[in-house]
């Protein structure tokens, strides 16, 4: 498993013990080198999401700036409510809605205001966590909990929109006064390598996904990019009504916490039935809830501190998360993570949404060896 697949399956933080993060950084480093897949007994999905969150440094940060949104300006907060502001917005409009009667505003949507990602400039002479990165228009686009296979990911390629060129040199080297990279100078399809072609997706807006595709020595890959900043969040349509999910799911299956944590192949199939259906209509309303609030990250994400030995860690966790696995008629998979609690996250996304009890409950027991 690559650094790419091994990235994209989550990005909790965890607090490894010294030998793993010395073993990771070693792994990262030949996979640079080679770009070759290789095999190992690690536990890559926990360990990786270690790396990213306790290297010195992380390229990837959230914009602090104020950023004006459809003539409102949504602070850096990233939990900020954004309201209709219709009354405050009906007298300095009326002058110009005597001359354009024909013309009607939009409604604002009401929602939490997510805030657009920066790359962060980074020293040259520290090592830093390179996450995989796509910059277009500038918006930043990073790997999805979403599987696509070489077949599947070929047949969804639409119109080529351009090629990747290297931006290491803008993170060393290039940075603003605020210590971010200015994303709205770089040329389109910046990413942490050369020669990707870039392709838009059949069926899915590209604002929200992007497809690369390489051919080399080593082989062919197809790379899915998902954009999921800078937007206003309501409730869980937002995010997963994107990704075509309802009406659209050709088969699901699910994994114990375990089985996903150390990549054992052992999912079990899930019926497609009123269950199923109804959990899929709660995740479209659920409600938003920032994984910034440090007493819900540590209610979901329990760190290996909190306990005496790793086996603690995961025998807690193989009680308390679940995983559920989506499979679109267009070959598109989305996992999502179940919490006891009565949540669910998508990775790659700073919010987990609290659904329907009832909904979550049954679907939460049809789970079950």
């Amino acid at each position: 498993m690559n650094f790419k697949d091994s990235y994209k399956k989550d990005n909790e933080n965890i607090k490894p013990r010294k030998e793993v993060v010395l073993s990771l950084s070693n792994k990262m480093k030949s996979y640079n080198e080679s770009r070759v897949r290789k095999k190992s007994k690690f536990n890559y999905k926990v360990a990786f999401s270690i790396v990213a969150a306790l290297l010195i440094v992380s390229v990837l940060v959230f914009a602090k700036e104020k950023l004006e949104f459809n003539n409102m300006l949504a602070n850096k907060d990233s939990n900020n409510i954004v309201e209709n502001q219709s009354q405050e917005n009906e007298s300095s409009n009326s002058e110009y809605n005597k001359t354009n009667d024909n013309i009607k505003e939009e409604p604002i949507k009401k929602g939490i205001y997510v805030p657009k990602q920066q790359l962060g400039v980074i020293d040259p002479n520290v090592q830093a966590c390179r996450v995989a990165t796509l910059v277009y228009k500038g918006r930043i686009y990073t790997m999805g909990g979403t599987e696509l296979s070489l077949e599947e990911g070929k047949a969804l390629m639409d119109k080529k929109i351009g090629v990747t060129w290297d931006l290491i040199n803008e993170i060393k080297d290039n940075g603003t006064s605020a210590g971010y990279v200015d994303l709205e100078t770089l040329k389109d399809f910046a990413s942490f390598g050369e020669g990707d072609e870039v392709y838009t997706v059949n069926g899915y807006d590209e604002n929200f996904r992007l497809i690369t595709y390489t051919k080399n020595e080593y082989g062919e890959f197809i790379s899915l990019w998902e954009c999921l900043n800078d937007f206003i969040l309501a409730d869980g349509s937002d995010v997963f009504g994107t990704m075509n999910i309802k009406n659209n799911i050709e088969n699901a299956t699910w994994e114990t916490f375990n089985n996903w944590n150390y990549g054992t192949l052992d999912e079990k199939e899930v019926s497609i039935d009123d269950t199923l259906n109804n959990f899929i209509d709660s995740m479209y309303k659920g409600t938003p809830y920032s994984l910034e609030d440090e007493e819900l990250r540590n209610e979901l994400f329990n760190k290996e501190s909190n306990y005496s030995s790793g086996e603690e860690y995961f025998e807690a966790n193989e009680e308390r998360q679940k995983f559920i696995f989506l499979k679109m008629k267009d070959g598109t998979k989305v996992e999502i993570r179940l919490f006891k609690e009565g949540y669910i996250y998508y990775s790659g996304l700073n919010f987990a949404f609290k659904i329907d009890e009832e909904s979550f409950n049954n679907m939460w027991n049809k789970l079950t060896i």
